[in-house]
């Protein structure tokens, strides 16, 4: 596949409001819909990898993208618990359309936790009237994923923002493209620069095996402009954070969601279109044994999954109201629990999917395929075997998980005002 640069001078097409939703009911009520719209037609995109323009629109119209905004500035701030069965059931649809929403979700998070109450009121308004935020996170040759070499360095009253970011999942369909950098003094902060800003290249160079649709490709900042006001320091936290293991709720909700939806296709093959083996002398594939295990497993293990990820999301909601070292412990180890229970079915139901089907099931124009790929693409952008080992030592030890401690180091401050 050939790069692709896009021309992000001129500004986003001009777009309707989007919906304001204001409940938890409406927001899983409108997923549901917009997934049986997005259902439609999203082998021939994974197998085309034709990027999913109409539809981020419509995603975003519905008001899906603004359903954390908090009360306090207009938005539903929907539960934790919502947002990872809005996630989910996006993701059955399409695995690519659940995580381009994730990082915008990301991003809103970090507002939430780290912005200025100026801030806050600016971009929350953005968000609510249908503007995208996508990431510029990770980096390539620096030493972990969290070593960043892209900066920000004083300019008079401004800064200059250069580096070069790789799997910017949105960044294509962005009205705020969002890296990840130090600046003057190797503190983290977020800068939330308009798509068209001189200086801001996105290269559609993404070509992995799975999620194609994502256009996860690179961010090239070069000595762009910066206004303080769009800089989110994230060291000057007013509190703990929760963006995190909110992160990470919605992967598990990705993973479970795909794995959701190559069950159902799993049964329906099975049912009107799979042979039983000529050897069984059975009359039916609905009669062989094997299949019906199978079948039930995976039934168990995706509701647990989805029970999982259900309370990880009310855990969250408490740590998210009333907020202590062991509240957001626990909610960080309750997420990663969901979170490796997820990928790990996710995958296994991609697997039975093919393997019961049987060889039809193996045609490229029925993309049963895109599943398997989807979730192992998507779950292998975090170690989950590392997490077993945090969420065993905090059950055993009480040791808080890495991510919730590097977050505590970052951002302790427990005053942080209510939203």
């Amino acid at each position: 596949m050939s790069a692709a640069v896009h021309d992000l001078a001129a500004a986003p097409a001009a777009r309707a409001p989007a919906r304001l939703i204001r409940s938890d009911d409406e927001a899983i009520e409108v997923a549901a819909a917009l997934a049986e719209r997005f259902r439609e037609g999203s082998a021939a995109r994974d197998r085309d990898r034709a990027l999913p323009i109409a539809e981020i629109d419509a995603f975003s119209a519905s008001g899906l993208w603004g359903i954390l905004v908090p009360t306090a500035f207009g938005g539903a701030g929907v539960s934790y618990a919502t947002l990872g069965r809005v996630i989910g059931l996006i993701a059955t649809a399409d695995g690519s359309l659940g995580q381009l929403s994730q990082n915008h979700h990301f991003l809103v998070e970090i507002l939430k936790w780290s912005a200025s109450p100026a801030q806050q009121a600016f971009f929350f308004e953005r968000v609510l009237a249908g503007d995208r935020f996508g990431n510029a996170l990770a980096e390539r040759g620096t030493r972990t994923a969290k070593s960043w070499a892209t900066r920000i360095v004083p300019d008079g009253g401004r800064y200059r923002l250069s580096g070069e970011k790789y799997y910017s999942t949105g960044a294509l369909f962005a009205d705020w493209v969002v890296p990840s950098v130090f600046d003057e003094d190797d503190r983290r902060a977020y800068v939330f620069v308009p798509r068209g800003r001189a200086g801001v290249e996105v290269v559609d160079d993404w070509n992995g095996f799975g999620q194609r649709t994502t256009a996860s490709g690179t961010s090239r900042f070069t000595d762009v402009v910066v206004e303080p006001e769009l800089v989110v320091p994230t060291h000057s936290a007013a509190g703990y954070t929760l963006s995190l293991p909110v992160a990470h709720i919605m992967h598990a909700a990705i993973d479970a969601g795909i794995g959701r939806r190559a069950y159902e296709e799993l049964l329906d093959y099975v049912r009107h279109s799979a042979r039983p083996w000529h050897e069984t002398g059975l009359a039916a594939a609905t009669d062989d044994p094997h299949t019906l295990a199978d079948v039930g497993d995976l039934s168990m293990r995706l509701a647990a999954a989805e029970a999982l990820i259900e309370r990880a999301g009310r855990v969250l909601d408490v740590a998210d109201r009333s907020p202590s070292e062991t509240a957001w412990a626990e909610a960080t180890a309750a997420v990663f629990e969901a979170k490796v229970f997820a990928a790990e079915v996710g995958l296994s139901a991609a697997t039975k999917l093919v393997e019961h089907a049987g060889s039809s099931a193996t045609r490229r124009d029925l993309g049963n395929d895109r599943y398997w790929r989807d979730v192992r693409t998507h779950s292998v952008h975090d170690p989950v075997r590392w997490r077993r080992h945090e969420v065993g030592a905090f059950r055993l030890t009480g040791k808080p998980p890495l991510g919730y401690a590097e977050a505590s180091r970052r951002y302790r401050n427990p005053g942080r005002p209510r939203l």
